[in-house]
């Protein structure tokens, strides 16, 4: 990917917003899979 498509990426927000919301509709777990490999040890 280069950087001129990683900037369009970033100012495309709501393709960013369509796809958090398509995962949390039909794939919930997967972000409370990703909240488990999180290190909270300081």
């Amino acid at each position: 990917m280069t950087r001129k498509e990683k900037r369009e990426l970033k100012k495309d927000k709501s393709l960013v917003c369509d796809l958090y919301n398509i995962i949390d509709k039909y794939l919930p777990k997967l972000f409370i899979m990703f909240e488990n490999l999180t290190d909270i040890r300081q």
